[in-house]
């Protein structure tokens, strides 16, 4: 539950994963016709996000592109000659960007998602809450935490400085590697702001990956209160040894029967002979 902070590490194999195959909706029997349908669907439940994104013409809420993903991931800026990196044996280098998941607890996933009598297609109310929460989130860190490098010529180092905008590919998932429902959003960050003078720099992390507790925390929160607002009832919960909150009428034995993954984690734990996390 706690928001995960990732380092990429290639552009095309990012673009190719959360783009083109869909992630973990590929068929795993290979069929191709119904692989390409999930991945359309899956870029159909995909957004741009941030003021670093808009000020390069890709526009909130606009489904993300794999020609413009993958060159924004590569450090291309759109409508542009920048090209952000650094040159080193003739090879041009670029850290793509970051991963930072935010996953829905399990009585959130499964209101969002189950079908019932009421909401055929599981609840769209709740489903909105979660994507309203994680763009929240986003705003929450382009004011807070988002940083660069500078320049002091006197000392001749580079301080870390306010970064102003992000840009930020959100794909949205419904299910656990094990098909569990699970909803949880990928907001892949390319590694692009800019400093205070308006010239575009790579993005400084430290605090993205020092404070990801603390992101999971504002997601949280932001979705409860959300949902509060929509007339929904939460309840205390632990999230690990984490605070954390799960929709009333959904009891443990309900989410558990729908989590597979989370099963097959605590017997690993387990048959290590290590102590769980709860």
């Amino acid at each position: 539950m706690v928001a995960r902070v990732r380092n990429l590490t290639s552009s095309s194999s990012t673009a190719e994963y959360f783009h083109e195959e869909g992630g973990y909706y590929v068929t795993a029997g290979g069929d191709r016709e119904a692989a390409r349908a999930k991945a359309e669907e899956h870029r159909q439940a995909s957004a741009w996000h941030g003021r670093a994104a808009a000020a390069v013409g890709l526009e909130a809420g606009r489904k993300v592109s794999t020609r413009a993903f993958e060159r924004i991931l590569q450090g291309y800026m759109p409508g542009t000659d920048i090209r952000l990196g650094r040159k080193r044996d003739g090879q041009h280098e670029h850290r793509p960007g970051f991963d930072i998941t935010f996953s829905a607890p399990k009585s959130v996933s499964l209101a969002a998602l189950l079908p019932t009598a009421q909401h055929p297609r599981g609840d769209r109310a709740v489903l909105r809450c979660h994507d309203e929460a994680v763009r929240g989130a986003l705003d929450w860190i382009e004011e807070t935490m988002l940083q660069t490098r500078g320049w002091d010529p006197e000392t001749r180092r580079r301080p870390r400085v306010k970064g102003h905008g992000l840009a930020a590919a959100l794909f949205r998932h419904v299910a656990s590697r094990d098909l569990d429902p699970q909803l949880h959003t990928h907001a892949v960050v390319a590694n692009m702001t800019r400093d205070g003078e308006g010239r575009w720099k790579s993005i400084e992390p430290t605090l993205l990956h020092r404070h990801a507790r603390l992101i999971g925390a504002f997601y949280r929160n932001e979705l409860s209160r959300r949902l509060i607002e929509r007339g929904y009832s939460v309840v205390p919960a632990m999230a690990g040894r984490l605070q954390s909150f799960e929709i009333a009428g959904y009891d443990k034995a309900l989410r558990d029967a729908f989590s597979t993954r989370r099963k097959a984690i605590l017997a690993w734990i387990d048959e290590k002979g290590w102590e769980r996390g709860e």
